[in-house]
């Protein structure tokens, strides 16, 4: 995992330290990528070419690695205009899904791929100011290894 995360950061060199963060916990190894302009258009499930850069960026680390990815969609609670999304929760999928998409078509193996929208129900900040809804749109990929999944038995489900 330290080598993976040594990886990363070296594949984001350059790029601006508020848009991406990296640590690890129980979950396994997360990369937190921050939804400002350079990722997403406000309130757009679009990838912006800075976007898909950063996404260039990182596919070879993903692809020389043996771990899932699970993709996960953060939002703020403000009030969306878009006719299109019902709400922050599908705005948030669909973002995990853009970055997904993304990352396949760069060449990460579908098998490994796992993605989920939070909407606003999971904050890491305050949406009573500005910065901290800023903290709150984001978008996370949490690599868990053998490590943190526990063996292969441990994790098949028994069939009834």
């Amino acid at each position: 995992m330290v080598g993976m995360e040594r990886q990363l950061r070296g594949a984001l060199r350059g790029v601006d330290g508020h848009v991406f963060q990296i640590y690890r916990e129980e979950r396994g190894l997360i990369l937190v990528l921050s939804d400002t302009p350079l990722l997403f258009g406000s309130a757009s499930s679009q990838l912006t070419p800075a976007g898909k850069d950063l996404l260039r960026r990182i596919a070879p680390v993903l692809q020389n690695i043996e771990a899932r990815l699970h993709i996960e969609g953060h939002a703020d609670n403000l009030p969306l205009k878009d006719p299109l999304l019902k709400d922050n929760w599908e705005l948030s999928v669909w973002r995990a899904a853009a970055v997904a998409r993304g990352l396949l078509g760069l060449g990460v193996e579908p098998d490994r791929i796992t993605l989920m929208g939070y909407g606003d129900r999971r904050p890491v900040s305050s949406n009573q100011e500005a910065s901290g809804r800023e903290n709150n749109r984001r978008v996370e990929l949490i690599f868990q290894f053998s490590e943190t999944l526990g063996s292969e038995a441990d994790r098949q489900v028994p069939m009834p």
